[in-house]
């Protein structure tokens, strides 16, 4: 299992966040969808294989702190050491800030910001979650990818916030890289829609997890494709019972 044993580097994607409007039934889902554990409380540490893998809020916790995420949302979070002088970075690419930053009980501190196209973000100065500790394995996150209204203008405004490096992947696609590391991709958004980050999480067998899927109550979507690292993945749109929007994708051959 890959599994993260150093510290994020500043911009790179250290997990991802979803507030939904029901923490039980959401934690229920992504355990039968994924194998993910992880018990109701403010703020859960969900689990894959005892190694932290994703955050999932209580909204009821994040009214009580002042922390106004949106809800029904997977929303990627980046790595910073001081929250409050990178928001002054995402202000003055054009972006702001829907929430302040806010320290999340001992586990680190959180913003939440959007682009100047409306894709949702947060920042995330860590405490003692430090971040997702395994990541590109079955039941884990692999791959955000940033659908954006007007690439050639989001591609200035995340290399001035988190200094992202962008390579071209064919077809109009972008790769993204924060150092050596290639984080996510950059692609055309849907037609009338505002810019957003898409959560893709990896299973064994995307045809088997679409069927668990409805089982579980939730919806899917159209197919999906990616290229990353030389590889070709096959996935599909998946909406769970909260409809929080993630695709599901499964690696094939180059």
């Amino acid at each position: 299992m890959p599994e993260i044993t150093t510290p994020y580097a500043p911009g790179s994607p250290c997990g991802v966040y979803l507030a939904p409007q029901d923490q039980q039934a959401t934690l229920d889902f992504y355990r039968d969808l994924l194998g993910w554990k992880g018990d109701p409380a403010d703020q859960v540490v969900c689990e894959l294989n005892g190694k932290a893998v994703a955050l999932v809020g209580s909204k009821e916790y994040l009214s009580k702190i002042g922390l106004m995420v949106p809800l029904g949302m997977w929303i990627p979070l980046f790595a910073c050491t001081d929250a409050w002088a990178t928001l002054g970075l995402i202000q003055k690419a054009g972006g702001r800030q829907v929430t302040t930053v806010r320290e999340v009980g001992k586990l680190g501190k959180m913003l939440v910001a959007v682009d100047h196209q409306g894709a949702h973000f947060g920042l995330w100065e860590p405490g003692e979650f430090a971040g997702a500790q395994v990541t590109h394995e079955t039941g884990a996150v692999n791959w955000i990818e940033l659908r954006a209204t007007n690439m050639d203008a989001a591609m200035p405004f995340y290399q001035a916030v988190f200094g992202f490096q962008y390579a071209s992947n064919g077809g109009g696609t972008y790769k993204i890289g924060v150092g050596d590391q290639e984080i996510g991709g950059l692609c055309h958004g849907d037609p009338g829609r505002p810019a957003y980050w898409m959560t893709y999480f990896q299973v064994d067998d995307v045809d088997s997890s679409k069927d668990t899927l409805a089982q579980l109550g939730g919806a899917s979507g159209g197919h999906q494709y990616r290229v990353s690292n030389g590889s070709r993945s096959r996935g599909w749109v998946g909406y769970d019972t909260g409809d929080a929007q993630f695709v599901v994708n499964a690696p094939t051959k180059p």
